[in-house]
């Protein structure tokens, strides 16, 4: 059972997604979240938990997908991700709160391994700094 904690855990890490994030979507206490990651606590993650995380993992893997194959269409010898430096930076790209700046900034990560893995070079740069004279562009 410990596994199933274990996998939880990394699926959740690997989309970006806080506890306290999986906590709010799911209206429970931060202290569930991490109840159910704790292996020395009998509580699993139940199943609206495991269908949150599956849904955001299903999201990532397609904005890795169109990200990818749009980057290795443009026959471009290197491509310049966006990363966020916080939510209120996100925010103010994106609007709402900024929640979402971590799962997009995962996103940014695993895309690059892929361009990398493929022979592409990538670089990262904060939204907005190319208007200040740097030289990193926003990605889509």
């Amino acid at each position: 059972m410990e596994d199933n904690k274990v996998e939880f855990r990394a699926r959740r890490e690997m989309v970006g997604m806080s506890q306290q994030m999986l906590a709010d979507k799911l209206g429970v206490a931060l202290r569930s979240v991490k109840r159910w990651e704790n292996p020395t606590y009998p509580w699993q993650p139940p199943e609206d938990a495991c269908d949150v995380i599956d849904e955001a993992c299903e999201k990532q893997a397609q904005v890795v997908d169109a990200a990818v194959s749009k980057a290795l269409d443009s026959g471009a010898d290197e491509i310049s991700l966006t990363y966020w430096r916080d939510a209120a930076h996100y925010a103010q790209g994106h609007g709402g709160d900024g929640s979402g700046w971590q799962m997009a900034n995962a996103n940014s990560r695993m895309i690059a391994a892929v361009l990398e893995w493929q022979g592409i070079d990538v670089s990262f740069g904060f939204q907005g700094l190319a208007a200040m004279g740097a030289d990193f562009q926003p990605g889509d």
